[in-house]
């Protein structure tokens, strides 16, 4: 279900990203495409700011290979 989030204080959109989706990878494109106008807000929003996180089918991350262990 999509949610509406308001920024804190301090907060980047990828750690909103990383913290709901679990990932800020590909998450926080989306989340500024549906947020247009959090661009000339970035890269720290304004406390207080609403943005709207839509719903993501999130990829999982693949975990980095250690050649030599």
């Amino acid at each position: 279900m999509p949610s509406l989030y308001r920024t804190q204080q301090g907060e980047m959109i990828d750690e909103i990203c990383w913290r709901h989706y679990g990932t800020s990878v590909g998450t926080t494109e989306i989340v500024f495409e549906y947020n247009r106008d959090l661009a000339e807000k970035c890269p720290v929003p304004v406390a207080g700011t609403l943005i709207f996180l839509p719903v993501i089918d999130v990829v999982p991350q693949r975990h980095a290979t250690r050649l030599w262990e």
